[in-house]
């Protein structure tokens, strides 16, 4: 999923990746420098909310789908 939020011509772009076991998480967070996100109370899994550029959209896109095996993108 991607969000997107406006502020005063400012655009932020969020990567969420949901569904992913807490090793995942972590070298996600590592990668990215970032630990915004959850877990899930339902299922125990987590998500990561990952904030990017327009300009590193697709190297993002592309990282997170070759560490995660390209199942989930």
């Amino acid at each position: 999923m991607i969000t997107t939020v406006s502020q005063d011509d400012c655009l932020s772009y969020f990567v969420v990746v949901h569904g992913i076991d807490i090793e995942t998480y972590e070298r996600l967070a590592v990668h990215f420098e970032c630990r915004r996100g959850g877990m899930r109370v339902t299922d125990g899994s987590r998500y990561i909310s990952i904030p990017v550029t327009m300009a590193a959209l697709g190297g993002t896109l592309a990282w997170v789908k070759t560490e995660l095996g390209g199942g989930l993108l």
